[in-house]
């Protein structure tokens, strides 16, 4: 070997537990982005490992990081469904949490929206243009309400079946105000794209009319 020359070692595998570790540390320590990496690390050991990826979800959400976090909870309600060693609170959990994360995610989204359009209203002094409010996927929006309700029917199951578990009484009535909300943002959708429709008829209605005064007028 020539001198000096810088020898490659092969990366050295990830051991599952000691990320995991890692993770619950950096979790509980408020370092939620070592947390995502050490639970990012782990789920590369071991990809079906539904705490790890639930976890994940809770690090990603803590950090302000809605989106990412729904996918994460959405991966570790599919890892606790299926397979040899399936958990059915987990599963229901990661569920909600992913119907949350969207609903978080939504609010988020809109609050930003809300504070460019007055900035916009301040610095102009004009409305802003028809269909710059902040948009909602409705796709998304009826995946996280089908969310929400599954966890709440996962949460009743398990409270019918014990009746002294308080904790999965307590997330079944948590669930059940996260339908309702979720719902009331898509009642508040569905106005919002009946407004505009009859918005947008009133003008070609007027632009009809005016066209007709315009030919009548020559």
């Amino acid at each position: 070997m020539a001198q000096g020359a810088v020898t490659e070692r092969a990366a050295e595998p990830v051991d599952f537990h000691s990320a995991a570790r890692a993770g619950e540390v950096a979790l509980q320590s408020g370092d939620f982005a070592g947390a995502a990496a050490a639970y990012e690390a782990a789920l590369a050991a071991r990809p079906d490992a539904a705490d790890a990826a639930y976890n994940l979800g809770v690090a990603l959400y803590k950090a302000g990081k809605y989106q990412d976090a729904a996918k994460a909870f959405a991966r570790a309600s599919t890892s606790a469904s299926n397979g040899e060693h399936t958990d059915a609170a987990l599963s229901a959990s990661s569920l909600y949490n992913r119907a949350a994360s969207f609903y978080s995610a939504t609010r988020t989204q809109a609050e930003a929206a809300q504070r460019m359009l007055e900035t916009q209203r301040e610095a102009t002094g004009t409305e802003p243009k028809e269909g710059q409010e902040a948009a909602i996927d409705p796709e998304a929006l009826k995946q996280a309400i089908a969310d929400a309700n599954k966890s709440l029917g996962g949460f009743k199951d398990a409270a019918y079946a014990d009746p002294n578990d308080q904790e999965s009484r307590a997330n079944a009535e948590q669930s059940l105000r996260l339908v309702r909300a979720l719902e009331e943002l898509k009642k508040q959708q569905d106005e919002q794209k009946k407004d505009d429709k009859e918005n947008k008829d009133d003008k070609q209605d007027q632009s009809d009319k005016q066209d007709q005064s315009d030919k009548q007028d020559q």
